[in-house]
């Protein structure tokens, strides 16, 4: 809480600072690979991250860099003086906020400063859209406070431009953000991590007692990740639809939010990791409720339903993180600002358990019907329809962080000694 009234609880480190914002889970990985980068090409550069979720936090201590040139804070709330006391304090050379976290009394406190503000992987949905151009001088005034913006999407890029039409014909202010091409972040996200001896100990335990040892066999999987309240529950009955269909299947589901494990786990009548560490040969459904480990059940799965989009309150998650690993991948009907790019990797829509079932059954039946087989097992992916565009590279990323480097370097001198 005092960090969230700009109260520092980490001194500043000496030398050039650059401060980086993602608000939650998803833009903290999709930062990792960028992060990476700029470490690499400037040696004496620290990095402050800030978040503003527990979960984000614990996922930035797990980094390498952690404690050492990269320093974690929670983002001061957009009170000015609390604004102003963490400026005050860690006086970086610039700021990136990442997708859509831009705050009014931040981005007038970081103004004050003459601090350059860049947005990466910008998002800009269609509704969010429609809400800015009900107010056309809020929006300039947000978009005179950015250096530039980088579009996630070629649809955000022709939504940023949108924005910036102050009326039928007058064009952009001078003094508004440039925009530069797009590029996705979440696209060049690494894999997420994971022990290679715990997925040897799962790989083990879910072994199927006829297997051989020359051809081992074990159960398949069936997961449901990040999940919300309300879409365990479906995900239950669709299991149950699923019925012998597929003999020995296990169910995995992972709440978005971990510590809702042991309630779900009652209220499901299942075990969860957090009680029960490994599923037992008789378990149809398993609830895994500890942090950092979504990339070892993406290893395991044999299907994949992405959670957040089975009730109209969705919001959709990142399909790129079980694509990356070549995983057949559905989401529901309600995914937000997720809509474009699951619809331009033609990822199949289900509205209902019985869809659900269906799919679950042809995915784990049916090793022909595997959807994207053809993918790359890293984390560029590209479905054949999405073919409007190549994915993005590696130099890509490079070439994003000596931008980076080189909009703050003209503020870089105020803190070197």
């Amino acid at each position: 809480m005092a960090e969230r009234r700009g109260f520092a609880s980490l001194p500043r480190p000496p030398g050039p600072l650059l401060w980086l914002h993602a608000a939650s889970v998803g833009e903290t990985r999709a930062a990792f690979g960028l992060i990476k980068i700029l470490l690499e090409t400037a040696p004496d550069l620290h990095l402050l991250l800030t978040t503003g979720t527990c979960t984000s936090a614990r996922l930035v201590e797990e980094q390498v860099a952690f404690g050492k040139r990269l320093l974690h804070q929670f983002i001061p709330l957009d009170v000015p003086r609390w604004c102003k006391r963490f400026l005050a304090h860690w006086r970086p050379e610039g700021c990136v906020f990442l997708e859509s976290e831009l705050w009014p009394n931040l981005l007038e406190a970081c103004r004050q400063e003459k601090l350059p503000v860049l947005l990466v992987n910008g998002r800009l949905s269609e509704r969010s859209l429609r809400r800015w151009q009900r107010f056309p001088g809020i929006a300039d005034w947000l978009l005179e406070r950015l250096a530039w913006i980088s579009p996630a999407t070629r649809h955000d890029l022709l939504r940023f431009q949108k924005l910036a039409d102050r009326s039928a014909g007058s064009g952009p202010h001078p003094s508004q953000a440039q925009l530069l091409p797009p590029l996705d972040l979440k696209q060049l996200a690494p894999p997420l991590p994971c022990s290679e001896s715990l997925l040897r100990d799962f790989t083990r335990r879910l072994s199927l007692p006829s297997s051989s040892p020359s051809r081992p066999a074990r159960r398949p999987v069936f997961l449901a990740a990040s999940t919300h309240p309300g879409e365990e529950e479906l995900i239950r009955r669709s299991v149950a639809l699923i019925g012998q269909r597929v003999p020995h299947l296990l169910t995995i589901i992972v709440p978005r939010h971990p510590q809702r494990g042991p309630s779900l786990s009652r209220s499901l009548g299942v075990p969860c990791r957090t009680e029960q560490p490994f599923p037992a040969p008789q378990d149809k459904i398993w609830i895994a409720d500890t942090l950092g480990e979504l990339g070892l059940y993406y290893r395991l799965a044999d299907a994949v339903l992405l959670g957040h989009s089975l009730q109209p309150s969705g919001n959709g998650h990142n399909p790129y993180e079980p694509l990356a690993f070549r995983k057949p991948t559905a989401v529901g009907p309600w995914t937000g600002s997720w809509q474009t790019i699951c619809q331009s990797l033609a990822l199949p829509v289900l509205r209902n358990e019985a869809e659900i079932a269906d799919w679950v059954t042809e995915k784990l039946t049916s090793p022909r019907a595997l959807s994207f087989q053809n993918l790359p097992s890293n984390s560029t992916v590209q479905a054949p329809e999405h073919a409007s565009k190549q994915p993005p590279t590696l130099a890509e990323l490079q070439r994003m962080a000596l931008r980076i480097l080189t909009t703050i370097s003209p503020y870089r001198s105020r803190n070197e000694t």
